[in-house]
């Protein structure tokens, strides 16, 4: 049977998959073997609680079989992208109808795979629709102007003549991405990610304070904010 769902903290940088899936014996195979290839795997047959898995954590990819359950696979999908356009839906199905598979893409689905199809090909799939929605790496080692301030990341400091401010490591990954992202608003899940491996509810939490704590460090800067636009993320914006 196929793993409950349960609260996961990542530790690594392993990719999380929820997979959803009508058959149990079948999401139990896909389940064991995505493990194996070094993914965290979510696994429900559930509609409703995958609904609720997804809102509150940010996966890398979901796995769809809609089994014979296919109009509701369908809503189902339709739900998800109400409240998230980012995560990549793969829909596997036996059923080869153009008519099918048409409306597959029209509620949302990233891809329509056809099954059976084997593990190996399936993690080339999955690893290639994730590569597609990865972040770059920032670099650390240079430093960058905020304001009238300079940003000094590996020191974690920043430094406007006799005027330092020390950072906390946290706060300095924090305000590097936002940095190196400026005028950009950078999307909640990818902060999580990079600055607090986890992306649990509380760390969103976690997130929010570090929000809070920036915007007072920078608060007398001229011409630098930290806004959020809610559902998405935060960005750091200049007039520069």
């Amino acid at each position: 049977m196929p793993k409950p769902l349960q609260h996961i903290y990542a530790e690594s940088d392993k990719l999380q998959i929820m997979i959803l899936a009508t058959d149990l014996n079948y999401a139990s195979l896909l389940n064991d073997n995505l493990v194996e290839h070094g993914f965290i795997v979510d696994t429900t047959a559930n509609m409703r609680l995958a609904l609720e898995r997804i809102r509150l954590r940010n996966y890398d990819l979901v796995l769809f079989d809609t089994g014979t359950a296919y109009a509701s696979a369908l809503q189902t999908l339709r739900d998800i992208r109400e409240f998230n356009e980012h995560v990549p839906v793969l829909l596997l199905s036996g059923k080869n109808e153009k008519d099918m598979i048409l409306d597959a893409y029209r509620y949302g689905c990233d891809e329509y795979v056809l099954t059976p199809v084997s593990v190996d090909v399936l993690v080339c799939k999955i690893n290639s629709w994730i590569r597609r929605t990865k972040e770059p790496e920032t670099d650390d080692t240079t430093p960058l102007q905020i304001g009238s301030f300079t940003f000094f990341p590996q020191e974690q400091v920043l430094v406007n003549g006799e005027d330092r401010r020390r950072l906390s490591n946290k706060q300095s990954r924090l305000l590097l991405l936002l940095a190196v992202n400026h005028n950009t608003i950078v999307e909640r899940r990818i902060i999580l990610r990079r600055v607090w491996k986890d992306d649990s509810v509380f760390a969103a939490r976690s997130l929010s304070v570090f929000i809070s704590q920036l915007r007072k460090i920078l608060s007398d800067i001229d011409g630098v904010t930290i806004e959020g636009v809610t559902g998405k993320g935060y960005g750091l914006m200049t007039n520069k």
